[in-house]
């Protein structure tokens, strides 16, 4: 019974989150990079820095290993993105060639903030959508209308405090590519606090219950 209880207030802390819209010196100088070293071509299913692996779920739970300029066309520029020639990894095709149009980033730990650029295979306009979970919760969505010839943007936000992430999705109409993750864990202070709030609230709530 206590177990349940604590679970419901976890669940019911003050979601959302603030969304970041540009990879700016103040959210590259606070989060980590998490990069990878596969040549174009390699089919992938996670990449990771040693403290936060980043795995892959969808159709083939694979996604390709490209560099712009080379095997993935075009990509964005500064100041809406790092970099106009980032590696990035390509959704696919499943095994009947249709476009894989949704993957999710599955996260082996909890972090305070999560960020990626995003851009459509098509060189039109096309809605792209990212959702962030805590759990089963949505904390964040953003929606961006980006240019799939060299208009990558960022899809980037941070968690309120006593929230994190654990999970993203990333959908869109057409297949996509994503690069430059980027995160940073909470502030163990960010814990101390939620639980501290956590246990008085219960404690409270317990004793009148009795």
């Amino acid at each position: 019974m206590r177990l349940g209880f604590a679970t419901f207030l976890i669940t019911a802390v003050l979601h959302g989150g603030t969304i970041i819209s540009l990879p700016d010196a103040a959210y590259t100088s606070g989060t980590n990079l998490v990069s990878f070293t596969d040549p174009d071509e390699s089919m992938i299913g996670s990449i990771g820095d040693g403290n936060l692996t980043i795995s892959f779920s969808s159709v083939t739970d694979l996604m390709r290993a490209s560099t712009v300029g080379d095997d993935w066309s075009t990509w964005g520029a500064p100041p809406n993105t790092e970099s106009s020639t980032p590696r990035v990894l390509w959704s696919g095709l499943d095994d009947n060639f249709n476009p894989i149009t949704t993957v999710t980033f599955l996260l082996s730990a909890p972090v305070a903030v999560f960020g990626f650029e995003a851009e459509p295979d098509a060189l039109d306009v096309e809605n792209m959508v990212a959702t962030f979970y805590m759990g089963a919760t949505v904390e964040q969505t953003i929606s961006l209308d980006v240019n799939g010839n060299g208009g990558a943007l960022l899809f980037a936000a941070a968690a309120n405090p006593g929230t994190y992430f654990d999970s993203v999705t990333l959908t869109s109409d057409v297949d996509f590519a994503a690069g430059q993750f980027r995160y940073a864990m909470p502030e163990p202070a960010t814990y101390v606090s939620m639980l501290a709030g956590l246990a008085a609230i219960f404690g409270k709530k317990y004793r009148g219950a009795r």
